[in-house]
């Protein structure tokens, strides 16, 4: 493997650090849109003329490959079972696409290393065939290089005011921070005096991971050592994890640095993992370098909850950053002094003089750039160094402290709060101005004030819901004391100018928001023990608990492929997100999209599926994931095998309860010209008909579970197995129930009061309450009556009444549609 691509090595080590401009990689997004899962992998000249002229030099070349692009769910922050099953869908979904390009390698090539979130897979060629088949290769979307990477508080904490917010309480506890570097010495006191990870109690390094192959050594340089603890010093209170990725040649490869990212995704939950370091890189960009195995990999774990501060190098270019900096999802950390340390030489250049702010001669920079830190000189975990290796550690620490005073926030918002509060820089070698971090100034508005303060977050933020419990994460900002106390209140219309709810202060709970869909507010208040009232506080989302109404879904052979299309899905509120398409072999539909394996996942309605044999029958599933993450039922289809016909039918729809006899069956056999329906398992010549998408059908007339069977024939005379639907008919409504008023004159409310209604069929489902005008056996609940749960037996309704006789009435309202007669009591 070539050695002429390095990394950003801290300059004070006083090594001449020459970086060659490294090969283009592949142009490519990444998020793939290609049409057909038949596209041959992106294929950029550089790429191949590098990689065979390390064949020859070497005897071997080692490639990163991209697979699934078209079929892998997108990545997602999520907690518990949720994050879980995404993982493992990944998992599985990724494991599939680097198995099949695997059993395609030509001899001379073999899959050496794969992951477990990234959609990649090493390669390892040893033929000069084998290498020049692979940019034709099934299933392989991109090729990258195995690139070979070098490594790259004294004064600078009282800089970027660090001390005043760790005065105010944020040090990023509650946080963990992972740096990929040369290893982690957990021995030295500025961890805390471990004699082990994690241990004592005290002790800051949580984990310390092998990524490369084992050199023997905790840190074989200190430079890992070194950044870990400058992380440390910026936020003290967040947790360390050490990631060596070097090999004991010193350099870290793609293909280890990727591992370790992998790692962080896998592992950020269990941690709360809001960042990363990566002091290394290489190569020269004048541009962000979006088509890398980089970018996939940061962006995989942008989307997770971790941002990723990187050197952008050390070279003294004024135009340029190294890799992986360069990737559009970093942020992108140059270095400025701490302090004055007069004139200084570095292996690349000298400094004259020197001053707090001067940004260093040996800083790479360029327009596209995010931060500056101080990155000369500086001392932590016993070692002295300089170099943008030291600035970006900075950077990653007051990440950390950004997560802690904003957890419901994104990566990204992090990074924008860090870019909008900085100390803006000028570079004197090219004119450019950055903002240099201000930590204090970054958590400002977390901090300021007499009263408190208080921000609320639903449900992390989501625009969307698609349940009425959601989670507040109240963000408090003490004034003169500490906040004790907390108020929520759903709000209909306006926001009222004071709360009488107050509980004890939790900033992270439980609550529910008003029935019915659509948008809901939630107000909140918090005050001291003096009494000190906030402002309140709004947070809006939109109640969404109606999946999408899936469309009709058709799959057919196409030659020696499958292709399958499907109408798009609806959504009245959180629109249509994307679509995943699962299936199984043989003619049953796996029996939702978290079943069977994944065909595709995206925007798009169609695609075409390859490596199907046409000799078997295969069915198929696609559902729709709304914005509020509502997964819906899904529309099914099955393929049966060449000359062999299939069918289904549905009766309205798929619902569970009828309330009359006429039903609506839909039906689906491709190719059938007759139908043969009935309500028994028998079919008689006689009942044969011409073939319709959709019918009327009645079922018998009694109460109870029905079975509708059908077949199908083809022109040919071919007959399907018969296939069958079930419904319940339930046409009785409930009964019974209770009722009783209290009229507050005061208030000018009434509270209603009932006992449950019974129903033998399909259970009671909800009630309706509401003022009664009709009179004897006309009276009946009206069409905008109050709807509660079944679970609920009180209800409180404004009355406007004049003069007594005012009538009160509740109906029950069964799963199948029945409304009972109205249980009315009057109003004295």
């Amino acid at each position: 493997m070539s050695k002429s691509v390095r990394v950003l090595s801290s300059l004070f080590i006083w090594n001449t650090l020459s970086v060659a401009c490294a090969p283009a990689e592949p142009a490519e997004e990444v998020e793939s849109t290609a049409e057909s899962a038949r596209q041959r992998p992106a294929v950029d000249p550089q790429v191949w003329s590098a990689a065979r002229d390390i064949l020859a030099r070497e005897g071997s070349v080692r490639l990163l490959v991209r697979v699934g692009s078209d079929t892998v769910p997108a990545m997602r922050r999520g907690k518990n079972a949720a994050r879980t099953r995404l993982l493992d869908q990944r998992r599985t979904t990724i494991r599939a696409a680097v198995d099949r390009v695997a059993s395609a390698l030509p001899s001379g090539a073999r899959k050496v290393q794969d992951f477990d979130q990234m959609p990649l897979a090493v390669v390892e060629v040893t033929d000069t065939t084998a290498l020049a088949s692979l940019s034709s290769l099934t299933g392989a979307d991109a090729w990258y290089l195995d690139e070979p990477h070098e490594r790259f508080l004294d004064d600078s904490l009282p800089l970027i005011a660090q001390p005043e917010a760790a005065a105010e309480g944020f040090t990023g506890a509650g946080t963990a921070v992972a740096v990929l570097d040369t290893g982690l010495d957990y021995r030295h006191a500025d961890f805390g005096s471990c004699t082990a990870v994690g241990t004592p109690a005290s002790c800051r390094v949580v984990a310390n991971k092998e990524i490369a192959p084992s050199d023997g050594s905790l840190d074989d340089s200190g430079h890992g050592t070194n950044v870990a603890a400058i992380v440390g010093g910026v936020a003290p209170d967040t947790d360390l994890i050490g990631m060596d990725v070097f090999r004991s040649d010193g350099y870290a490869y793609t293909s280890d640095i990727v591992s370790a990212i992998d790692w962080v995704v896998r592992n950020q939950d269990a941690y709360n993992i809001v960042a990363l370091n990566m002091s290394l890189g290489g190569g020269q960009y004048t541009s962000e370098c979006g088509a890398t195995a980089y970018e996939l990999a940061i962006a995989t774990a942008e989307a997770a909850g971790v941002a990723s501060a990187v050197a952008t190098g050390n070279n003294g270019w004024t135009n340029s950053i190294a890799s992986p900096a360069c990737a559009p999802s970093a942020v992108k950390v140059g270095a400025v002094y701490a302090t004055s340390y007069g004139r200084i030489g570095w292996s690349t250049c000298t400094d004259t003089s020197t001053e707090a702010d001067l940004v260093t001669c040996f800083s790479n920079s360029a327009p596209f750039i995010d931060l500056l830190a101080p990155g000369a000189l500086i001392t932590a975990g016993g070692y002295r160094m300089g170099g943008t290796s030291q600035a970006t550690p900075h950077v990653a620490g007051a990440l950390a402290v950004v997560a802690q005073a904003y957890p419901s926030e994104s990566p990204s918002d992090w990074t924008d709060r860090l870019i909008d509060s900085g100390t803006d820089v000028t570079d004197h070698r090219n004119g450019f101005t950055h903002p240099r971090i201000d930590v204090e100034a970054a958590i400002l508005d977390a901090v300021e004030g007499e009263v408190p303060e208080v921000a609320i977050t639903l449900e992390g933020g989501a625009a969307f819901v698609n349940e009425r419990g959601v989670d507040v994460s109240l963000r408090v900002t003490d004034g003169t004391e500490p906040a004790t106390e907390m108020c929520l209140e759903n709000v209909e219309e306006g926001i009222p100018s004071t709360c009488t709810n107050w509980t004890a202060l939790e900033t992270e709970s439980r609550w529910w928001l008003a029935a019915r869909q659509g948008d809901k507010m939630v107000a909140v208040w918090v005050r001291d023990d003096s009494g000190r009232t906030s402002l309140p506080a709004v947070a809006e989302v939109v109640l969404d608990t109606i999946a999408p109404e899936d469309g009709a879904l058709t799959a057919a052979w196409d030659g020696d492929d499958i292709s399958v299309s499907w109408d798009a899905a609806t959504d009245e509120r959180s629109d249509v997100d994307e679509y995943i398409l699962v299936y199984a072999a043989g003619t049953t539909a796996p029996v939702d999209c978290l079943d069977g394996d994944v065909a595709y996942s995206g925007a798009r309605t169609s695609t075409v599926l390859e490596g199907f044999e046409d000799t078997s029958a295969y069915s198929f599933r696609v559902c729709a994931w709304d914005g509020a993450s509502n997964l819906s039922e899904g529309a099914a289809a099955s393929l049966s095998a060449a000359g062999e016909l299939l069918g289904s039918v549905l009766i309205d729809g798929g619902a569970e309860y009828a309330i009359e006899r006429a039903v609506t069956l839909e039906l689906d056999a491709p190719g059938a010209v007759e139908m043969c329906l009935s309500n028994t398992p028998r079919c008689t010549e006689a009942a044969w008909e011409d073939f319709a998408p959709e019918t009327t059908w009645y079922l018998p007339n009694v109460e109870g579970s029905h079975r509708v069977s059908v077949w199908f024939r083809a022109a040919d005379g071919t007959e399907s197995e018969v296939t069958t639907d079930w419904i319940e008919l339930d046409r009785v409504a409930p009964e019974g129930g209770e009722m009783a008023i209290r009229y507050a004159s005061m208030a000018r409310r009434v509270r209603v009061s009932w006992s449950a209604f019974a129903d033998e069929g399909s259970g009671v489902e909800a009630y309706q309450v509401a003022r009664i005008t009709g009179p004897g056996s006309e009276a009946a609940c009206p069409v905008d009556a109050l709807t509660v749960d079944a679970g609920t037996f009180e209800a409180f309704l404004p009355m406007n009444y004049s003069g007594p006789g005012a009538r009160m009435g509740v109906c029950a309202v069964d799963t199948a549609g029945n409304v009972s007669a109205p249980v009315v009591v009057s109003v004295r």
